[in-house]
């Protein structure tokens, strides 16, 4: 399979700049190559970050395609930023290859920023983190990494903070779940996460087992991830923060 990087096409996507009859043949072709890309990692029983890389990019392309996500995620702030055309916004993408650790982000950390507020020691900039998985649950929860713990040969072990003690430094989280039913993707994009990061660690867990319960250990014995499994319908949790949510099974 032929890796992609993620590439330009992304700027350009809007009703306005494409002919329709040219994007929804877009839509198409990017939904047979998720599907193909899920069914190559089916295939695969060990980890291969390109391929999920390469999942990753194609889901989020195909979600910004069908559904404008960005552009309503722009739209969003510029209600709050009126001062700013909304056609000047734009976003960079950086590969999580691009990062020495490989896993610092996942799957996606990207940048949108206006050129009217664009002053280097002060920048307006909504880091947005991305995040693709596939929907096999009949219950619909959003994942986080709390952490990746490593052992070596010798036995000896440490600790990575992943996800969720970036909270913090994020302003918008966005949940992929593809769903391999419907070849469509489930939507989940959060306005300040860093609401998660505080009801999380309240004293004695009291809203913790509301959003969250308890993380769950995945991988092997040298790699473990800390998963937390959050659920977007529990009473606590933040959900008028959703800027955009979309399920095939309730639309």
């Amino acid at each position: 399979m032929e890796f992609i990087s993620w590439h330009e096409e992304i700027q350009q996507i809007s009703p306005k700049k494409d002919e329709e009859k040219n994007r929804l043949q877009r839509i198409l072709e990017l939904q047979s190559e998720v599907v193909n890309a899920y069914e190559a990692k089916d295939n695969y029983k060990g980890y291969d970050f390109d391929l999920n890389n390469h999942i990753s990019i194609l889901v989020d392309n195909f979600a910004a395609y069908k559904y404008n996500l960005y552009e309503s995620i722009m739209l969003h702030y510029a209600k709050e930023f009126s001062d700013f055309s909304p056609d000047l916004w734009n976003w960079s993408i950086k590969n999580a290859s691009e990062y020495l650790d490989r896993v610092y982000c996942v799957d996606k950390i990207l940048s949108i920023s206006h050129p009217d507020f664009n002053y280097p020691e002060n920048p307006m900039q909504i880091n947005v983190q991305i995040k693709a998985c596939r929907y096999e649950s009949e219950r619909l929860l959003l994942p986080v990494r709390k952490s990746i713990k490593y052992t070596n040969n010798k036995g000896n072990s440490y600790s990575h903070p992943r996800e969720l003690s970036n909270l913090n430094n994020i302003q918008i989280f966005i949940w992929y779940h593809w769903c391999p039913i419907r070849h469509d993707v489930i939507i989940h994009a959060l306005k300040e996460p860093r609401k998660l990061f505080s009801l999380l660690q309240i004293e004695k867990g009291f809203y913790k087992e509301r959003i969250a319960g308890n993380p769950l250990k995945i991988g092997d014995d040298h790699k473990k991830a800390e998963v937390l499994y959050l659920d977007p319908t529990a009473d606590q949790f933040p959900s008028d923060n959703f800027i955009f949510v979309h399920n095939p099974f309730v639309h």
